[in-house]
């Protein structure tokens, strides 16, 4: 680890200092974007991860976009599942993400590049916060660039770039950090850190919000039950003078003022109408087993053959947890040197105690699990459908195990060993040949025939696609993106759930799509519009073939 800046030469400038840190930093993370995402992106950026998920988001986003710019005059109503209003809301709504989207869009980009730029953004976001933060740690230049390559992109986040809307985690190592030193040393700067992270977070995505939440206590628990007795907790809890205390106190109010006015209200209305608890049945389908922890990315150049060799059952794409063997040996040996019995690392015994209740926590073993007894207890965990997504901040613990791992094989008599592990690392999340990905052009060819089909239709009307043949999910997204394209309104919907009673009798067939409208008319009337069911059809509906 290394020494703090205050001990060295006062004649070191601070770019000198900063030239370390850069150098790896630069090295590791170009890296990283040249061996996992730009198979994704394609060498002439023709391709985006995902598919159908990914078009979806980038709709929200342009959503919001269009929302900025005043073309659109909701935010949360957004003209599809008409007239189903709070429609962003059965999803991610991108709330946090809308600023940095909208910078590109208005730099000129098309939407398409517009959300490759985010990615990169996100990439970018996610390694630089978590360098930062162990560096604030007093980490190595080269420690902390190591552990902010696993952050960034080990296999878990490969296998989850179907879900883009889980890219943004820049926040989890700022909120880390920020409690961390906070705890040191308590003042305003570090809580003013800690809580505007909590909140960007949650702004990003309700999800990760919920899962960072949950780490944190489980921190700030694990730091006041070692220190319980030497604390001062007037110094950590209310604060030492009345500035403090009013420093705090709004520091904490603001965000979740904003959350609980701005976000979490069109979502708790949708989840009430939904009742949208998530059963237990469908939770433990996505609860991590053991095996989890060994299953890598199918894309992986050095791990798709163990692929074949682990079975984990249904819902297969969400047990991708297996961090590499350089994680495992990093994790491994932190677990070794804290049980022997000399003065153990603070730092790195949080860091270990914090991994191991939350990987206790979401672990399945047989029929026991210990999340089963406590989602009713916590709030919001019984909402949360796949825990499995929880590596994506378990993630932050094992990179700070590997940081740790470098700064000692630096540090002692197995120097040699590092020039080993730094390739292992950084090879273990390469991707070969990408399992999901799309074409841009042949996308946007297939919404460009439809929006010229709806360009021929009266100025922001009401429209609905259905074409024999064709998957639902597929007609529906495509139309959201032509209607966007060209201002209309569409009964079409693609969404992480459907309002109450849309499409009630499935899909349509060529014989009940008309059956179906109706029935959809019906119940749309009594859901949403109970007082006055007809006010929302006066529209005039066009169907686009």
């Amino acid at each position: 680890m290394r020494k703090p800046i205050e001990t060295i030469a006062s004649g070191t400038t601070a770019a000198l200092l900063r030239q370390p840190v850069l150098r790896w930093s630069v090295l590791l993370f170009l890296a990283g974007v040249l061996l996992q995402l730009m198979p994704y992106f394609g060498w002439n950026f023709s391709t985006l991860p995902g598919s159908l998920d990914t078009l979806f988001n980038r709709y929200v986003l342009e959503h919001g976009y269009l929302w900025l710019m005043g073309e659109e005059s909701s935010f949360w109503n957004a003209p599809f599942f008409y007239p189903a209003p709070l429609a962003l809301a059965y999803s991610d709504c991108h709330a946090g993400n809308l600023p940095f989207y909208a910078l590109f869009r208005i730099a000129g980009f098309t939407p398409d590049g517009a959300l490759q730029c985010w990615i990169l953004l996100q990439y970018l976001l996610n390694f630089a916060a978590c360098v930062w933060m162990l560096r604030k740690l007093e980490f190595s230049p080269l420690a902390a660039a190591a552990g902010g390559y696993l952050f960034t992109f080990a296999m878990p986040v490969t296998a989850q770039l179907t879900h883009i809307q889980l890219l943004p985690r820049f926040p989890i190592p700022l909120a880390f950090g920020a409690l961390w030193l906070f705890w040191k040393k308590p003042d305003l700067r570090c809580f003013a850190l800690l809580t505007s992270a909590l909140f960007w977070q949650f702004a990003c995505s309700i999800y990760l919000g919920t899962l960072l939440l949950l780490a944190l206590a489980v921190l700030f628990c694990c730091l006041a039950i070692r220190d319980r007795k030497r604390k001062d907790w007037r110094q950590v809890l209310p604060g030492g003078n009345c500035r403090e205390i009013l420093g705090r106190v709004l520091l904490l109010a603001i965000p979740v003022l904003l959350l609980a006015k701005f976000l979490f209200p069109p979502y708790l209305v949708i989840w009430r109408m939904l009742n949208r608890i998530q059963p237990f049945s469908i939770q433990l389908l996505e609860l991590p087993r053991l095996s989890s922890y060994f299953l890598p990315a199918d894309d992986a150049l050095c791990w798709h053959w163990l692929a074949s060799l682990i079975a984990v059952g249904s819902y297969r794409e969400e047990h991708v947890l297996f961090s590499g063997i350089a994680a495992l040996a990093a994790t491994v040996a932190a677990a070794w040197v804290l049980c022997r019995k000399a003065p153990r690392n603070p730092l790195l015994l949080s860091a270990f105690l914090c991994w191991l209740v939350l990987f206790c926590f979401s672990l399945q073993i047989g029929e026991f699990s210990l999340y089963k007894t406590l989602r009713e207890i916590l709030p919001g965990l019984n909402s949360l459908r796949s825990m499995t997504r929880i590596i994506l901040v378990l993630l932050l613990f094992q990179a700070i195990f590997v940081a740790w791992v470098i700064d000692r094989l630096r540090a002692g008599k197995f120097r040699r060993w590092l020039w080993i592990a730094l390739p292992i690392l950084v090879l273990e999340g390469m991707v070969f040949q990408p399992q999901s990905r799309y074409d841009k052009a042949a996308v946007r060819e297939k919404v460009d025939r439809i929006a010229a089909q709806m360009q021929e239709l009266p100025p922001r009307s009401l429209v609905f696609r259905y074409t024999p043949g064709e998957p639902g999910p597929e007609t529906n997204l495509y139309t959201m993106l032509a209607a966007q394209q060209t201002g209309m309104v569409t009964i079409n919907g693609y969404s992480g759930h459907n309002p109450p009673g849309w499409f009630a009798f499935g899909w349509p067939t060529p014989q009940n799509w008309r059956d179906a409208l109706r029935e959809w008319r019906r119940l749309s009337g009594e859901v949403f519009f109970s007082k006055d069911p007809d006010a929302p059809w006066r529209t005039r509906l066009y169907r686009i073939p």
